[in-house]
Protein backbone atom coordinates (compact mmCIF):
# COMPACT_ATOMS: atom_id res chain seq x y z
CA UNK A 1 0.00 0.00 0.00
CA UNK A 2 2.94 2.36 0.51
CA UNK A 3 3.88 2.06 -3.15
CA UNK A 4 0.24 2.68 -4.14
CA UNK A 5 0.21 5.78 -1.96
CA UNK A 6 3.49 7.02 -3.42
CA UNK A 7 2.17 6.74 -6.98
CA UNK A 8 -1.47 7.69 -6.46
CA UNK A 9 -1.10 11.22 -7.86
CA UNK A 10 1.20 10.29 -10.75
CA UNK A 11 -1.34 10.59 -13.54
CA UNK A 12 1.00 9.25 -16.20
CA UNK A 13 1.86 6.10 -14.25
CA UNK A 14 0.12 2.78 -13.92
CA UNK A 15 1.01 0.55 -11.02
CA UNK A 16 0.55 -3.21 -11.13
CA UNK A 17 0.88 -4.85 -7.72
CA UNK A 18 1.58 -8.58 -7.89
CA UNK A 19 0.92 -10.89 -4.97
CA UNK A 20 0.49 -14.62 -4.47
CA UNK A 21 -3.14 -15.68 -4.07
CA UNK A 22 -3.98 -16.64 -0.47
CA UNK A 23 -0.34 -16.28 0.63
CA UNK A 24 -0.42 -12.91 2.37
CA UNK A 25 -1.80 -12.03 5.77
CA UNK A 26 -5.28 -10.54 6.22
CA UNK A 27 -3.64 -7.28 7.30
CA UNK A 28 -1.52 -7.11 4.14
CA UNK A 29 -4.50 -7.99 1.95
CA UNK A 30 -6.63 -5.29 3.57
CA UNK A 31 -3.91 -2.70 2.98
CA UNK A 32 -3.30 -3.70 -0.62
CA UNK A 33 -6.83 -4.36 -1.83
CA UNK A 34 -8.56 -1.44 -0.14
CA UNK A 35 -6.32 1.24 -1.65
CA UNK A 36 -8.33 3.62 -3.82
CA UNK A 37 -5.76 4.72 -6.41
CA UNK A 38 -7.27 4.82 -9.87
CA UNK A 39 -3.91 3.93 -11.41
CA UNK A 40 -3.12 0.91 -9.17
CA UNK A 41 -4.14 -2.62 -10.12
CA UNK A 42 -3.76 -5.59 -7.77
CA UNK A 43 -3.06 -8.85 -9.57
CA UNK A 44 -2.98 -12.17 -7.71
CA UNK A 45 -1.19 -15.26 -9.02
CA UNK A 46 -1.45 -18.90 -8.02
CA UNK A 47 1.97 -19.59 -6.59
CA UNK A 48 4.47 -18.13 -4.16
CA UNK A 49 6.24 -14.76 -3.99
CA UNK A 50 8.99 -16.20 -6.20
CA UNK A 51 6.41 -16.56 -8.99
CA UNK A 52 5.57 -12.85 -8.74
CA UNK A 53 9.25 -11.88 -8.77
CA UNK A 54 9.92 -14.08 -11.80
CA UNK A 55 7.09 -12.38 -13.69
CA UNK A 56 8.45 -8.92 -12.82
CA UNK A 57 11.97 -9.91 -13.90
CA UNK A 58 10.66 -11.21 -17.24
CA UNK A 59 8.73 -7.99 -17.82
CA UNK A 60 11.83 -5.91 -17.08
CA UNK A 61 13.87 -7.93 -19.59
CA UNK A 62 11.54 -6.96 -22.45
CA UNK A 63 13.58 -3.78 -23.07
CA UNK A 64 10.73 -1.39 -22.35
CA UNK A 65 12.34 1.77 -21.05
CA UNK A 66 9.13 2.91 -19.39
CA UNK A 67 8.94 -0.10 -17.06
CA UNK A 68 10.32 0.03 -13.55
CA UNK A 69 9.92 -1.61 -10.17
CA UNK A 70 9.27 -0.38 -6.68
CA UNK A 71 9.98 -3.36 -4.48
CA UNK A 72 12.73 -5.43 -2.92
CA UNK A 73 14.10 -6.66 -6.25
CA UNK A 74 14.80 -3.11 -7.35
CA UNK A 75 18.58 -2.50 -7.30
CA UNK A 76 18.17 1.24 -6.77
CA UNK A 77 16.23 0.57 -3.58
CA UNK A 78 18.92 -1.84 -2.38
CA UNK A 79 21.59 0.77 -3.12
CA UNK A 80 19.77 3.40 -1.04
CA UNK A 81 19.23 0.95 1.81
CA UNK A 82 22.90 -0.05 1.79
CA UNK A 83 23.96 3.60 1.84
CA UNK A 84 21.74 4.18 4.87
CA UNK A 85 23.39 1.35 6.82
CA UNK A 86 26.93 2.46 5.95
CA UNK A 87 26.11 6.04 6.91
CA UNK A 88 24.60 4.94 10.22
CA UNK A 89 27.54 2.65 10.94
CA UNK A 90 30.13 5.40 10.41
CA UNK A 91 28.13 7.93 12.44
CA UNK A 92 28.02 5.62 15.45
CA UNK A 93 31.54 4.20 15.27
CA UNK A 94 33.33 7.50 14.64
CA UNK A 95 31.52 9.27 17.47
CA UNK A 96 31.77 6.59 20.12
CA UNK A 97 34.17 3.84 18.97
CA UNK A 98 31.40 1.33 19.69
CA UNK A 99 30.59 -1.76 17.68
CA UNK A 100 27.38 -1.77 15.67
CA UNK A 101 25.31 -4.72 14.53
CA UNK A 102 22.41 -4.42 12.09
CA UNK A 103 19.88 -7.23 11.84
CA UNK A 104 17.87 -7.05 8.65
Amino acid sequence: SSVCTAFQFCKRSRLFVYSPLKSISEYQAEQMYSHLSINAFNICFNGKFDCCQDIVKRLLCKNRSNNGTANSINWVRLLFQTTYYFSSYFRVTIASKEYVTFLI
